[in-house]
């Protein structure tokens, strides 16, 4: 993915995503979910909206996401210039089904059902893949980074030493790609990812009252924040004025709330709607990239407000705890 593609290469899939757009969920639509008289009256919302039929479990409801995620990806597939565009989206599946089967055997327990989709590599072949300690044949980065796991848990013990080196190599190899595709849209997107997931583990190590010098092994490279930055602003305790005038200001301002016992809700929500903002960036451009990876990321938030929504309502939860978890649409 070297040559960037022109815009013109975009007009016939992003024709397609415009037809796509008015059946993703508005909140107008997730109010109405949360306000069903009954579970099944809430489903049928999403399934008037292209979801497949569900039962009134997250079982079920987790088999219909992910359908309506691969159907989402293999239908794009068929109309993108350069299909491995779609990696990016796919490359987050298949470093989480890699966690979950190593995980997995470190602890000797079955994991099968954490299992997602969507990934480049099929799930269960990679599970039984990396239970093998069969590593030749993964892609790379992918490979060096299991084999580096491998060896820091058997000297350490320590499981989670080697998600944190999944973690790391995940964001490095999302920020590659991004710049591999020269759209400035997705390199902004990516370095947003970035942004959130360090601000997240800065909150995370500060609020547990975790050892500052675990930063080091949470905090990614790639961000529009160095390291170095985070780092000082978790010994000095300033993580609000860190990310003043950035698009992280609201978001950094509650997590600093968070980490004197304020709430992780309103902090997480705040990094989930910073997304939506950048991405709703894309609404007004007629055609070209933009308009592709703005529509699969608002499909991946939506997704996440079908569970919150749904996920409170099977717990019984009040329709305003609910409403005070959701997060802001794209449309």
């Amino acid at each position: 993915m070297a040559k960037k593609l022109k815009k013109e290469q975009y007009l016939c899939v992003s024709a397609y995503v415009r037809a796509l757009e008015p059946q993703l969920l508005t909140g107008t639509d997730l109010s109405r979910m949360i306000d069903a008289d009954s579970d099944s009256e809430a489903i049928r919302i999403l399934t008037e909206h292209g979801y497949p039929e569900m039962s009134a479990n997250m079982t079920s409801l987790e088999d219909s996401l992910r359908s309506a995620r691969d159907t989402a990806l293999e239908s794009l597939a068929a109309f993108l210039p350069d299909q491995s565009i779609l990696d990016f989206f796919r490359l987050r599946y298949d470093y989480h089904n890699a966690k979950v089967a190593l995980k997995a055997l470190w602890t000797g327990e079955d994991a099968h059902r954490l299992l997602m989709s969507g990934g480049r590599l099929e799930e269960r072949a990679l599970y039984q893949q990396l239970q093998a300690s069969e590593d030749e044949t993964l892609p790379q980065p992918l490979q060096d980074t299991v084999v580096q796991a491998r060896e820091t848990v058997g000297a350490t013990g320590d499981p989670q030493k080697g998600d944190f080196l999944l973690d790391r190599a995940y964001f490095a190899e999302q920020n590659s790609l991004a710049e591999q595709t020269k759209s400035p849209f997705l390199m902004e997107y990516s370095k947003l990812l970035t942004d959130i997931a360090n601000l997240q583990s800065l909150v995370r190590v500060l609020r547990m009252k975790k050892d500052v010098l675990l930063l080091s092994e949470v905090l990614f490279p790639g961000g529009t924040l160095a390291v170095d930055t985070l780092q000082e602003a978790a010994y000095n305790g300033n993580i609000a004025d860190t990310y003043a005038a950035t698009s992280l200001e609201n978001a950094a301002a509650l997590g600093a709330a968070a980490v004197e016992g304020g709430s992780l809700t309103a902090f997480e929500r705040a990094c989930d709607d910073a997304v939506t903002h950048f991405l709703q960036t894309a609404i007004l451009i007629p055609y070209g990239l933009e308009p592709v990876l703005a529509y699969l990321a608002a499909r991946e938030q939506e997704q996440r407000n079908v569970r919150i929504v749904m996920s409170g309502r099977l717990a019984g939860l009040p329709a305003d705890t609910i409403r005070e978890r959701m997060r802001e649409t794209y449309v």
